[in-house]
């Protein structure tokens, strides 16, 4: 049988190269004996090297390896570290007990040409302190003892050749992902450039704009014009609001917002907050149920503020009219937790997972939806940006965030 393979694979062969010149390439299917053998004959061969003083046990070592593997041979240290200088290796086997350098100080040198390379130890003496130097020092992954057992060393060959190509393709993987990192990096550096551009280049006509605006609602109007001025007004007020939140968000996750840290009352912060937010809240019949207790805290006003505007603006477009919107301030030795709950018209807790992430709208974007999702997502960034904790979770028809705020 096996020499029927063989007269077939060396036809094959000598068929593929005439036909390589003169005729399309013929396809040989991969369940086809010949393809196999073939196959299996162009894979690259691993390389191990030997190392033994006495000139036996390293053509025993040959014999046993040079059907699977290329095998380079040496009988001193030197030899082999010469070898290693020239031939990339797999696996290193060494003999401990040799005249001139242990194989535990040979592997020590070894790692300097060959770092990849997998070390297997073989000794022929119960020498404990020999095989621990050799994990410690010398990057061992097995040691095999004189004299070996045939099977049990080709076993331990094979997984040191496993171990290499996995170690091969960890580091190939890792490269990948690492330069992919750097791609995400550079693409998002360029994502944050081109908003900024754009939103420059946004406001220079949105001034000017706003400005003749505020000329001609001065001017004599009659009706109906100061109807189609309004319009453009509310327009252009939208605008300039799209273009600022997207402004204070590239600050803000990129850290080039200045922070102004101080100690703040933020009960009394929170109390002014709602107080300006009376007319807004009546439109809606929303009614506030409030439990604060008295909470100092480490912030920036403005930006404490800006939280605050965007976590109950949230609140009141996003309830049910006539909802019950819950404000709960309490303390503890490192923190005052804010604690804020509005109902949902239906419970989403996928909507949840993205729910800081920017651009995230809970509702179809051609559905007249107003806004860029960007309000819990600056939301988020403004909290990291003076250390501030926000989490957020939806339970039983309820819509809850809480901060945890650092106290002085």
């Amino acid at each position: 049988m096996l020499d029927h393979l063989e007269t077939d694979l060396n036809s094959f062969r000598q068929t593929l190269i005439l036909q390589a010149f003169s005729t399309p390439l013929v396809v040989i299917h991969v369940a086809h004996p010949v393809y196999k053998i073939l196959h299996s004959s162009m894979r690259m061969k691993h390389s191990i090297l030997c190392l033994d003083d006495e000139i036996h046990n390293v053509d025993a070592l040959e014999r046993a390896f040079r059907k699977k593997y290329n095998v380079l041979k040496a009988t001193n240290p030197k030899e082999a570290l010469k070898l290693l200088d020239s031939h990339p290796v797999t696996v290193i086997i060494s003999d401990q007990r040799m005249p001139v350098m242990t194989g535990v100080e040979f592997f020590e040198e070894s790692i300097k040409t060959q770092p990849k390379a997998v070390r297997v130890l073989l000794t022929g003496y119960s020498d404990m302190q020999a095989i621990v130097d050799a994990i410690n020092k010398g990057q061992i992954y097995h040691y095999v003892s004189k004299p070996w057992d045939p099977v049990d060393l080709e076993t331990t060959i094979a997984q040191a050749v496993e171990r290499y190509e996995l170690g091969e393709t960890i580091e190939k993987k890792n490269l990948e992902l690492s330069e992919a990192l750097e791609e995400l990096k550079s693409l998002d550096n360029t994502k944050n450039q081109f908003m900024a551009l754009i939103n420059h280049e946004l406001k220079t006509p949105l001034t000017s704009l706003l400005s003749f605006l505020e000329l001609l609602k001065q001017s004599g109007l009659n009706d109906e014009q100061k109807i189609y001025v309004e319009k453009i007004s509310r327009g252009a007020d939208r605008l300039r609001q799209i273009v600022f939140d997207v402004m204070e968000f590239l600050q803000a996750s990129t850290q080039m917002r200045d922070v102004h840290l101080k100690d703040v009352d933020l009960a009394s912060a929170l109390r002014n907050k709602l107080a300006s937010l009376e007319q807004k809240t009546s439109a809606k019949g929303h009614i506030f149920q409030i439990d604060l207790s008295q909470a100092e805290c480490v912030a920036d006003e403005m930006i404490l503020d800006a939280i605050l505007t965007r976590l109950f603006d949230n609140m009141i477009i996003h309830s049910p009219e006539g909802s019950k919107l819950f404000v709960a301030l309490s303390s503890s030795d490192t923190h005052a937790l804010l604690t804020l709950k509005n109902p949902l018209a239906a419970e989403n807790k996928t909507a949840l997972e993205r729910i800081f992430a920017p651009f995230t709208i809970q509702h179809p974007v051609l559905n007249h939806s107003k806004g860029l999702g960007l309000s819990l997502s600056l939301v988020k960034a403004l909290c990291q940006l003076t250390g501030i904790e926000a989490s957020a979770d939806v339970s039983a028809k309820m819509f809850e965030v809480s901060l945890k705020i650092p106290k002085p």
